[in-house]
């Protein structure tokens, strides 16, 4: 797969997710993304933990996906619903945040990093999969982090 294949499902998903919120009643849709990350639906202290374990427990899957050979077809699966859920993430905070600032600066560019992030981890070879994901990854969460206490959480 070209990189311009993988743009254009990494579009493709996010308009995806645009659609599915539009669709979805918003107590499925507030549902949905508390599973994903629940710092859109709270600020509490637990839902920065609780996006830790997530994302923590979202990596090791696709991990197992990326290293195993029968596995390995469905690694693709991965970025796309990450950027599907972006896309219904993105939608919610638009129309029930007030802050414009959280969504620019913080949620739309990270999470478009992120998404891109996993989809270079998909093509990555199988032995440079996990420290290239821990570096990568761990970075951009750091920075995540970081950025969504500075902007108020």
């Amino acid at each position: 797969m070209k990189i311009g294949q993988a743009i254009g499902l990494l579009i493709f998903g996010y308009l995806a997710g645009i659609v599915l919120y539009q669709q979805f009643p918003i107590y499925a849709t507030t549902d949905t993304l508390a599973l994903f990350d629940n710092r859109l639906i709270s600020s509490s202290t637990t839902s920065v933990k609780l996006y830790s374990f997530q994302t923590l427990v979202f990596f090791a899957v696709f991990l197992l996906f990326k290293t195993h050979t029968k596995l390995t077809h469905f690694v693709l699966l991965f970025p796309i619903s990450k950027a599907v859920l972006l896309g219904m993430g993105s939608m919610y905070l638009i129309e029930h945040v007030e802050s414009v600032m959280k969504y620019s600066v913080w949620w739309f560019p990270f999470g478009i990093v992120l998404c891109s992030g996993y989809f270079f981890l998909a093509f990555v070879n199988k032995r440079n999969a996990f420290i290239a994901g821990c570096c990568i990854l761990g970075i951009l969460f750091v920075l995540d982090y970081l950025l969504y206490k500075i902007l108020g959480s």
